[in-house]
């Protein structure tokens, strides 16, 4: 860099120091925050284990569900991909069939580990 470069970029560099200096000793003289007005140990519904017991089933259920949706779409789309190669006795069947199963390696039938 020639001189002439290096003093502004100086000066702008010392000037952001100065403002983070500001800056962190208005930051030091702020009082500290207050704390909020109920916990979670404060609320009823926390100390009742049974309705947390109901939420934990509500939720384990609906992901199984969902878990359930997400094998049968991931199928159709292995099959789907599947039936767009060409047939399987062919070089090219075989290269398109290893590229499908490369997403879905272990996670449905038609692509075991």
């Amino acid at each position: 860099m020639a001189p002439s470069r290096e003093a502004p970029l100086m000066a702008s560099l010392l000037n952001n120091i100065e403002q983070d200096q500001v800056t962190a000793s208005a930051a030091r003289s702020l009082p500290p925050p207050q704390p909020a007005a109920k916990t979670v140990e404060a609320l009823p519904a926390a100390r009742d284990s049974s309705a947390m017991d109901v939420l934990v089933k509500q939720i384990n259920d609906g992901e199984a569900v969902a878990s359930a949706e997400v094998v049968a779409t991931r199928t159709e789309t292995v099959q789907v991909a599947m039936r767009r190669c060409p047939r399987a006795n062919t070089r090219a069947g075989l290269r398109c069939r290893e590229k499908v199963c490369s997403r879905f390696r272990g996670l449905d039938r038609a692509c075991p580990d």
